[in-house]
């Protein structure tokens, strides 16, 4: 699991994933990845269901990580 600002190949030639964002934006999303192959793939589903639910949007939201809800009826 990756959150984007995070996320690095483990080495120079891991190269079979990007991050990319828009060119012109005033707004960058908070992505979040299970990655396959992970070591703990029930706890990054499990970490992806949480950001998704009303609490995780909420801490998202907070002014101290100030990222944007994607779940409209979590605020």
């Amino acid at each position: 699991m990756v959150i984007d600002s995070s996320g690095s190949p483990p080495s120079r030639r891991a190269t079979r994933w990007t991050l990319a964002y828009p060119a012109l934006t005033s707004v960058v999303l908070a992505s979040v990845a299970v990655v396959k192959g992970g070591p703990n793939p029930a706890n990054a589903r499990a970490f992806v269901e949480f950001l998704l639910g009303d609490e995780g949007q909420r801490r998202l939201f907070a002014p101290e990580i100030g990222r944007l809800p994607v779940v409209p009826h979590a605020l």
